[in-house]
């Protein structure tokens, strides 16, 4: 299993950016400064465009302790109907992207813009998931000369859910879930939900649970 990056996200959780809410006051936030920040390159995942001429991509970001293979067939199934090229992305510390002591929104959404400069992408449409959706907003706040649209599934801009504070106690928790090698999936996923129920009893908590198994257990 892999959960060396565990330990990363439950330093970062709590980071939403310097500019902590990405609405609601805008005109008193402070833009976080980019360029001194090392970026990393992204691994995708694209679906191209078969208009001619092509029209803006989409690009997606995961959720926590998701992937670019999370959004596979809902990539697939928005290139099919709109035409449209898609670019499904894992983000920094998540599938096949490299894995980086830096953990921020900051530090992601310049990786988006690294991405978009590196695939000469003028503008594209953005749409994250939970923590890809916070990763989103602060993209287009900070580049808006790269950003078309911006759709965002899952996520406010602003405030957390009370239980929030419970996400270190669970990742700890998946940190020690203890599986015995060569187990096939379906039985490892059960002795991981017995292993996690006796921790963590939050309903809330399954998406993370389930992007987690997805993500290690396979």
């Amino acid at each position: 299993m892999r959960l060396e990056r565990l330990v990363f996200f439950r330093k970062e959780l709590s980071l939403i950016s310097p500019c902590h809410r990405l609405m609601s006051g805008g005109a008193n936030c402070t833009t976080p400064q980019t360029d001194r920040i090392q970026s990393i390159q992204m691994a995708y995942s694209s679906y191209e465009s078969t208009k001619v001429p092509s029209t803006c991509p989409l690009v997606v970001m995961h959720g926590l302790l998701g992937s670019k293979s999370n959004w596979r067939s809902l990539s697939k199934s928005l290139h099919a109907k709109t035409g449209r090229k898609v670019i499904a992305v894992d983000a920094r510390n998540h599938g096949d992207s490299p894995h980086d002591e830096k953990l921020s929104y900051t530090h992601m959404a310049e990786d988006v813009r690294v991405l978009l400069t590196s695939l000469n992408i003028d503008k594209s449409v953005l749409l994250g998931h939970s923590m890809g959706g916070r990763t989103m907003m602060l993209a287009a706040l900070l580049f808006p000369e790269l950003v078309r649209g911006l759709i965002v599934v899952d996520i406010s801009p602003i405030g957390t859910s009370k239980s929030i504070h419970l996400i270190g106690a669970f990742l700890e928790a998946m940190r020690k879930v203890d599986l015995p090698p060569n187990v096939p999936l379906l039985t490892a996923k059960k002795m991981a939900d017995n292993q996690l129920s006796k921790v963590v009893h939050v309903r809330f908590l399954n998406k993370f649970q389930h992007n987690f198994y997805d993500e290690n257990l396979i």
